[in-house]
């Protein structure tokens, strides 16, 4: 069977029975990389590359990234730094009523596309020792309201008993 009717029923090219690879030579890529790295120690692939480019050097950045892994510069990212883990305690129940108090503020829209924020708050009663929240709701919530409705009393006295506004 001829070479020709072989390649067609096995479905290759004629061409990769005779492809011989070519052995590269990154002897120039080598020495720049190594030249710069020399002058610029703190330079990172970025800048060099940048370098490259700006000097007008024929390789590309896939090449120059080859090459920068093959001579082991591309150092490993640093982690972030984590906090020692924290102690856990138990939370402490509320001795008196009032004591114990968590708030939050909270995002949603109406079907109409008009969005609101609630300011969430909630107490900790002292006789069943669990959570009533209390709800208020605005269009526009910012901070200074917030804390204007706590140092007003407002929660307390509403749990006290009272009516609210």
């Amino acid at each position: 069977m001829s070479e020709r009717r072989a390649c067609q029923a096995s479905g290759i090219a004629r061409s990769t029975l005779r492809y011989r690879a070519v052995a590269r030579d990154d002897s120039g890529v080598i020495a720049f990389i190594q030249t710069h790295m020399a002058l610029n120690p703190r330079h990172g692939f970025g800048l060099l590359y940048d370098s490259a480019r700006h000097q007008g050097k024929p390789w590309g950045k896939t090449v120059l990234w080859r090459v920068y892994c093959e001579l082991r510069l591309n150092l490993p990212r640093r982690g972030k730094k984590r906090l020692p883990a924290r102690i856990k305690q138990p939370l402490q129940a509320a001795g008196q009523p009032n004591q114990g108090w968590s708030c939050d503020f909270m995002a949603d829209a109406l079907w109409s596309g008009r969005r609101f924020r609630t300011f969430v708050s909630a107490r900790q009663t002292h006789v069943d020792r669990r959570w009533r929240p209390w709800l208020m709701i605005r269009y526009r919530w910012v901070a200074s309201d917030a804390a204007a409705v706590l140092q007003s009393g407002w929660p307390c006295a509403w749990a006290a008993g009272s009516a609210h506004p």
